[in-house]
């Protein structure tokens, strides 16, 4: 039930926002001696792939990257799925 939904396309700054309203946002500090992790660098994170959701709308049904891990320094994402609509996006090119 701890959810925070943002339409695209959306910034770092809203990015952060939505995540602060959360009520596991203060275990992102440090908690039981572990370091705080780089909330900016995941909302980075969001709100480019905001953008590129916005990009190749065209394109793209489905994007899903979960679980996203945030690092001392950074974030990656540990698995992706998306779906095309058989739309070429832009840039789109036949791969071999």
């Amino acid at each position: 039930r701890d959810v925070a939904v943002a339409v695209p396309p959306f910034d770092a700054a809203c990015a952060q926002r939505l995540l602060d309203g959360l009520r596991l946002r203060p275990l992102l500090d440090g908690v039981r001696g572990a370091p705080a992790v780089d909330v900016e660098a995941f909302c980075e994170a969001a709100a480019t792939l905001s953008m590129l959701a916005i990009e190749y709308a065209g394109a793209v049904r489905e994007l899903d990257i979960n679980p996203v891990r945030v690092l001392v320094r950074g974030c990656v994402g540990l698995d992706a799925f998306v779906r095309g609509t058989g739309a070429a996006g832009p840039g789109a090119r036949e791969l071999n």
